[in-house]
C-alpha cells in the first residue's frame, strides 16, 4: 500500500508540472483577449470607431496591427 501512495504522489506532481504552464498560458490568452474585446466594445459605445471611419481611417487595420503587436509581445515574455 505504501508503494502505491508514493506512486500516486509522484504522478500528481508530474501532472502538475506538465499542466501548470499550459493552464497559465490559457489564462494569459484569455486575459489578453478579454482586454482587447473590452477595448473594442468601449470604442463602439463612445462612437470612436464611427469617428475614425468618418475621417477615412481604416479601423480594422489599426486593430489588426495592435493584435499582432500584442501577440508578438506576449510571445517574447
Amino acid at each position: 500500500m505504501l508503494g502505491a501512495m508514493q506512486m500516486v504522489a509522484g504522478l500528481v506532481v508530474a501532472i502538475t508540472r506538465e499542466l501548470g504552464p499550459l493552464i497559465t498560458a490559457i489564462v494569459v490568452i484569455g486575459r489578453s483577449g478579454s482586454t482587447f474585446a473590452a477595448e473594442i466594445g468601449t470604442m463602439r459605445v463612445i462612437e470612436e470607431l464611427d469617428a475614425r471611419q468618418n475621417h477615412g481611417a481604416r479601423s480594422r487595420g489599426i486593430f489588426e496591427i495592435a493584435g499582432e503587436l500584442d501577440k508578438f509581445l506576449s510571445a517574447r515574455r
